[in-house]
């Protein structure tokens, strides 16, 4: 007799496939001259915009360790 697969175990499956079929954001590639956001709905932003003083990705990541601060 198979055991019946209860909600916790169907959503632990669902979160192993989703991380093995969709790249991680730190692994977000770019085009050349723009700068990959953390997180957020931005996801790519121009390289010019890093570091500007003004946070323009979601989760500020493009502000994070400049040079200055």
């Amino acid at each position: 007799m198979v055991p019946k697969a209860d909600s916790g175990t169907f959503l632990l499956l669902f979160l192993l496939v989703l991380s093995i079929t969709e790249p991680l954001r730190s692994e977000l590639r770019c085009p050349p001259g723009q700068f990959a956001c953390q997180s957020g709905i931005i996801q790519c932003i121009p390289s010019d915009w890093q570091c500007d003083g003004w946070p323009t990705c979601e989760d500020e990541s493009d502000e994070i360790d400049c040079p200055g601060k």
